[in-house]
């Protein structure tokens, strides 16, 4: 049996949903809804760079603090899920890290994907989540004045 293959609109909306549910969920049990999260980290890097620790650190932390922040989890659990799921190479002297190209789940995703700004979808669709509440507040607020 073939495993269909996530799209981007597939992994944009549920990148969404796995970003503005609530907080602590930590990371998520499900095996896809972990490499969508671990791939949106990826996608934030340049796969000819190879990372400093302090600078991949630096990197997840802010991923964390823009897309992330429902996984209550810190930087160095990232770091470790990561290269454990395949995602980074580190040489045994630890001086790097470099994405892992194809990577492990590269058979799980469609090209598109990587084309996927993860920043933007996330912030746009928080953006939007805020919208809706100050409009519903607005409208909650009318009918208790009527």
């Amino acid at each position: 049996m073939e495993k269909e293959l996530i799209t981007a609109e597939q992994f944009k909306k549920r990148l969404v949903t796995l970003c503005l549910r609530g907080g602590g969920a930590g990371l998520p049990r499900r095996p896809r809804d972990r490499q969508i999260l671990l791939k949106s980290i990826v996608l934030l890097m340049d796969p000819e760079h190879a990372y400093a620790p302090a600078a991949l650190d630096e990197l997840l932390k802010s991923w964390l603090a823009q897309i992330g922040r429902c996984c209550e989890t810190d930087h160095a659990t990232l770091r470790r899920l990561l290269v454990d799921e395949g995602y980074l190479e580190r040489p045994p002297d630890g001086r790097f890290y470099r994405v892992c190209t194809p990577g492990p789940a590269a058979t799980d995703f469609e090209s598109a994907v990587n084309g996927v700004d993860v920043v933007a979808t996330v912030q746009e669709a928080r953006g939007a989540a805020a919208q809706r509440r100050r409009k519903h507040a607005a409208r909650s607020g009318i009918q208790r004045l009527t």
